[in-house]
C-alpha cells in the first residue's frame, strides 16, 4: 500500500508470499511471545535429571501465557529438540522439585531412618576398603611398564636410537606417570576411614541447607518417567575426583499422590498422578 497525495495504491508490487503462508507466520510470531526463555527462575534439578525412557536429560522451559502468568515446567531434550520419539510428559517445575525434596528431607530427617542408611553406606564404604583388586592391577601394570622402559633405555645405552624408539619410549613414561597417579588414589582410600557418626554429621548438614545446595550435595542422579521417579544419592561426602563406581542399593519406597494442572488442556480437568519413589544410594 502506497499513499500519494490524498490517494492511496494497492497492490502496486506482485505478491510474492501468498496470503495463507504470510498469516501462518505472523501467528506463529505472535505465538513466540509467549514462549521466551526464563532465565531468572532458579531450577534446582537442573543437570541432575535424566529421562527415564531415551536417557536424555531433562530440562527447564518455561512460557508466558497471554493472561501473563509465567508457566516453568521440565522437558525431555530427546523430544524438545530433537524429535527422538520420545513420549516422556512435560512435569510443572514446583510439582517434581517439591516431590524431590520433600521426599528426601521426609526420609532423612526420622532419625531411624537415617542411622539405617548409615549401616549400610558404611558397609559398602568397608567393601571397597578392603578390595584391593584394582591397586593389585595398578602394581602389576606399573611393573610391566618399569620393566618396558628399562628395556629401552638399555637398548639406547647400546647405541640403538631410532624415532620409533623415542616415541615407544615416550608412551611408556606417559603411561606410567597415568599409573602412579592412580595407585595414589588407590592407597588414599585405604586410609580415608570414616564412621557411621561422619555419615550421619554429613547428611544431617546437608538436609539442614537451601534446598539447592542439599540438592547439588546429596543427590547423584534423577531418572524420571511418567508414573515413578528413581533418586541416586551420593552414598559419602565425595572426596576424591576419581571415586569408583558401586552397584546402586535401593534403601527406600514410597507411593506419592501428585496434584497435576493439565495447561495443555489435553484432559478435561486437572488430575491427581500416583507417583512411585524409588531411593538409591
Amino acid at each position: 500500500m502506497v499513499q500519494y497525495g490524498n490517494e492511496v495504491f494497492t497492490n502496486i508490487y506482485p505478491q510474492i508470499v501468498p496470503n495463507a503462508l504470510f498469516d501462518f507466520v505472523q501467528e506463529k510470531i505472535e505465538g513466540n511471545r509467549y514462549g521466551k526463555h526464563d532465565s531468572d527462575a532458579v531450577y534446582i534439578l537442573k543437570g541432575k535429571m535424566k529421562c527415564g525412557y531415551c536417557g536424555k536429560t531433562i530440562t527447564s522451559e518455561s512460557g508466558t501465557a497471554k493472561s501473563g502468568e509465567v508457566k516453568r515446567y521440565y522437558k525431555c531434550y530427546g523430544r524438545k529438540n530433537e524429535g527422538n520419539g520420545c513420549q516422556k510428559d512435560t512435569i510443572r517445575k514446583e510439582t517434581i522439585e517439591s516431590l524431590i525434596v520433600n521426599s528426601t528431607l521426609k526420609f532423612f530427617e526420622d532419625r531411624l531412618n537415617l542411622s539405617t542408611v548409615a549401616d549400610k553406606i558404611l558397609e559398602l564404604h568397608q567393601k571397597r576398603v578392603a578390595d584391593t583388586s584394582v591397586l593389585n592391577l595398578l602394581l602389576e601394570e606399573k611393573a610391566s611398564l618399569t620393566k618396558s622402559i628399562d628395556n629401552i633405555l638399555d637398548a639406547i645405552a647400546e647405541g640403538y636410537r631410532s624415532s620409533k624408539t623415542k616415541e615407544k619410549l615416550e608412551e611408556f613414561e606417559a603411561r606410567l606417570d597415568i599409573v602412579e597417579g592412580k595407585i595414589l588414589i588407590e592407597k588414599a582410600k585405604e586410609k580415608s576411614a570414616i564412621s557411621k557418626e561422619d555419615i550421619i554429621k554429613f547428611i544431617s548438614k546437608c538436609t539442614k541447607k537451601e534446598p539447592l545446595q542439599m540438592i547439588k550435595l546429596l543427590i547423584k542422579e534423577i531418572i524420571l518417567y511418567d508414573d515413578k521417579v528413581e533418586i541416586y544419592y551420593n552414598y559419602i561426602d565425595k572426596k576424591s575426583p576419581d571415586e569408583f563406581e558401586h552397584q546402586a542399593f535401593l534403601f527406600y519406597t514410597e507411593n506419592v499422590d501428585l496434584y497435576m494442572k493439565d495447561d495443555y488442556k489435553l484432559k478435561e480437568q486437572d488430575y491427581i498422578l500416583n507417583m512411585l519413589v524409588y531411593m538409591f544410594i
